[in-house]
């Protein structure tokens, strides 16, 4: 499960910014938290602010961060690295920097990298099995590496690394099992979704590929329970399609007055396609303890189908799963549905351009009940300052 991601001269954020999933001591809404080992980690958590303020570019943050991982194997010798640095501009005497911790199989793992467009400078993994931190290596200046363990192994993986390739993602291609926990966990278990459309063609085929029919049933309880007036579907293989295009199709089956009526699911609402989309991703990240990251999840769904999302997480069922997530939807500024560390808000310094993160657990109103309307009232920032409209030219 993820602890906590930082991320420091990245696209708005200049500092070096920390988000938790960390609860505090606070022991409302129990089921909204998983107790593992000496941690109570959060299963949802939400992002607000203002347009422009910062939310995504957090989730595009740990986008980048993912990215990199995952196709550092390829990365050819000499080839730039496509970074995205405060203020818009290249500056290799300030590094970009991230930083993720982790749970994996009950061993925290702390992970750093340190970059510039060109090379990795700094990197570093440790862990605690046993409780104690260890050190698996530790990376700086490009290439000085600093190893207590499987020495002559790790030896033989450096010389192979390039100035721009991750040493954690060379060592496991290797065959290092020391770094192979954190590389799959980033690789395999963190889902970043910015629109509908980048999930469609792998919906569609897991649809398609669901020989079992526990995603059917999975999604058709969902469907049901959510009110959407479906009660059935069919995917098919359409070869009227493009050469170009997935050449699998969905249909809704609807019951009108004892009669099935059957609709493509692109004449559906736009909400109702968001949702079909989604539901093999939800399936894939609940069953699986992954981790969902959606950039505004209330986008052409109604509040109370966002509501039952973030409660399908918040669910004592849910052992390990996380939804991480942005919105303006301020229905869930509800302290009974989402804890105050669970709410986060942004706000960008608009002299600077940069983007602040911080937690409503930050602000001492524990008396304070109504918190949708603080926020609407700017009591926590976080919301856009408009003239008013008479003094619109």
């Amino acid at each position: 499960m993820l602890l906590e991601f930082s991320v420091e001269n990245y696209l708005s954020f200049k500092e070096k910014t920390t988000f938790s999933m960390l609860a505090s001591n606070d022991k409302k809404l129990e089921n909204n938290y998983v107790p593992l080992n000496k941690y109570n980690i959060l299963k949802t958590t939400s992002i607000y602010g203002a347009n422009a303020s910062g939310k995504s570019n957090l989730f595009k943050a740990l986008n980048f961060f993912v990215q990199l991982v995952k196709n550092s194997n390829y990365m050819e010798p000499d080839k730039k690295i496509d970074l995205s640095q405060f203020g818009g501009y290249l500056n290799e005497e300030k590094l970009t920097s991230f930083e993720l911790k982790l749970l994996i199989n009950k061993i925290k793992y702390i992970y750093k990298i340190s970059l510039n467009h060109e090379k990795i400078i700094d990197e570093s993994l440790y862990y605690y099995p046993n409780g104690y931190l260890t050190k698996i290596f530790e990376r700086s200046d490009c290439d000085h590496f600093d190893i207590t363990m499987a020495e002559n192994e790790l030896n033989k993986i450096i010389k192979v690394n390039t100035d721009n390739k991750l040493f954690l993602a060379t060592a496991t291609v290797w065959n290092y099992d020391k770094t192979k926990p954190v590389y799959d966990f980033i690789t395999n278990k963190i889902k970043i979704i910015f629109n509908i459309d980048q999930i469609r063609n792998k919906s569609l085929d897991d649809y398609f590929e669901d020989k079992d029919k526990e995603l059917k049933k999975f999604s058709l309880d969902f469907l049901k329970k959510a009110d959407f007036n479906i009660d059935g579907y069919e995917v098919f293989e359409d070869e009227n399609k493009f050469a170009f295009e997935n050449k699998i199709s969905a249909k809704t089956r609807h019951n009108f007055n004892g009669k099935n009526v059957f609709f493509d699911i692109n004449s559906e609402s736009v909400g109702t396609q968001t949702i079909f989309m989604l539901l093999p991703v939800l399936r894939d990240v609940i069953v699986n303890e992954k981790i969902l990251v959606f950039d505004e999840l209330d986008r052409s769904l109604h509040p109370y189908i966002v509501k039952y999302i973030v409660n399908m997480f918040n669910s004592s069922l849910n052992k390990g799963s996380q939804l991480i997530f942005n919105t303006h939807d301020t229905n869930l500024l509800d302290l009974s549905i989402l804890r105050k560390d669970q709410i986060w808000f942004t706000e960008k310094d608009p002299d600077t351009g940069e983007s602040i993160l911080y937690p409503l657990d930050d602000f001492d109103d524990k008396s304070v009940k109504d918190i949708e309307k603080r926020y609407l009232l700017g009591r926590y920032g976080a919301v856009p300052y408009i003239e008013d409209i008479d003094n619109y030219e």
